[in-house]
């Protein structure tokens, strides 16, 4: 089982799968965590899910914050 999760895994990684993969994942766990607090609206699914993803805390959107910040990014053209 473990040569299968592997193929699995390395097909993933090379694709824009990984990125939508995780996200679904990070999804149904913070789902989890709203159905056991009993739909409190203060365990939202989808802001546990932002909080929680690992792209989040990588430094994605830094690249775009630089060039908004150096007014490179074609805004108010």
């Amino acid at each position: 089982m473990s040569g299968k999760f592997t193929e699995i895994w390395v097909y993933l990684a090379a694709t824009p799968l990984l990125g939508l993969t995780v996200t679904l994942l990070a999804y149904q766990g913070a789902y989890w965590i709203y159905a056991k607090a009993k739909m409190n609206p203060l365990a939202n699914p989808v802001a546990i899910a932002v909080i929680a993803e690992p792209e989040h805390q990588c430094g994605v959107g830094e690249e775009m914050t630089h060039l908004v910040a150096e007014g490179e990014a074609g805004f108010g053209r």
